[in-house]
């Protein structure tokens, strides 16, 4: 795999996390996959490294702005580390059997966590009353059971991190706005900074079975660390649903490939 392509995938990758905290596993895991020949234990590795360094610099940037909101954080903090060893336990059960399984569970369960965030973005993209009836319903059902969803978001988001490098963007960026609303800057902010530690610790598992590629990954970081300082400025300026709805598409498409295919 040609270098310079793995960097130009770096600059892709890096727009869309600065400018919507997502991309870092959503997009680069199933682009490793089908594109540059991963086997799906060393996308995820390889996924949870870069995400690990790019996110620390990302959220560093959003925290000296005061876009993350510490008292969320710490309400994610025990479900997060339930998921971490829960995934824990089922790699090493998979490691265990073959790393053929564990290769075939990691690629369907990372399609699955896709299409599941899918259909949490779609739910922003519904038209006029619909969306409006239905955003009404979960802002009531969320105040209702604020601190048990808080609980089960930190869990799953934990478990599909460790186990797909999904979920740390795609699938907290949703989540957070249905339970708390926060305004764009706090919601990108927050989730990064969250997901920041979540990859560290998921990409310990990693790591420790030798699931990281370090000429991808340095390639990589070189196209998407000025990528991503480049995005973070321009925050704001360009509608966030646009971006949104084009990740959404992409995770739509890679999802059923990954899961059924």
């Amino acid at each position: 795999m040609s270098l310079l392509l793995m960097a130009a995938i770096g600059v892709a990758v890096g727009l869309l996390l600065g400018l919507t905290g997502v991309g870092s596993g959503s997009v680069l895991t199933p682009v490793l996959i089908l594109f540059c020949g991963f086997a799906p234990a060393k996308a995820v590795g390889t996924s949870l490294a870069f995400a690990f360094v790019t996110k620390i610099l990302a959220s560093a940037s959003f925290y000296r702005r005061g876009f993350v909101d510490f008292s969320i954080v710490r309400k994610l903090v025990p479900g997060a580390v339930a998921g971490l060893a829960t995934a824990f336990v089922l790699l090493k059960l998979l490691g265990y059997r073959s790393p053929q399984t564990e290769n075939i569970f990691l690629q369907r369960s990372i399609g699955a966590a896709l299409l599941l965030v899918f259909l949490l973005m779609c739910t922003h993209f519904l038209p006029g009353a619909a969306g409006e009836s239905i955003a009404r319903h979960r802002l009531r059902f969320a105040e209702r059971h604020e601190l048990p969803l808080t609980l089960a978001t930190g869990y799953i988001v934990g478990l599909s991190v460790s186990l797909t490098s999904i979920g740390g963007g795609a699938a907290l960026v949703p989540l957070l706005y249905l339970l708390y609303r926060p305004d764009s800057g706090r919601l990108v902010g927050t989730s990064l900074f969250f997901s920041t530690a979540l990859s560290a610790a998921a990409g310990l598992l990693h790591a420790t079975g030798g699931h990281v590629d370090p000429l991808a990954l340095a390639a990589l970081l070189l196209g998407s660390l000025p990528a991503i300082w480049l995005a973070s400025h321009m925050h704001g300026r360009i509608p966030r649903i646009l971006s949104e709805a084009v990740i959404a598409v992409v995770m739509l498409l890679l999802g059923v490939r990954l899961a059924f295919l």
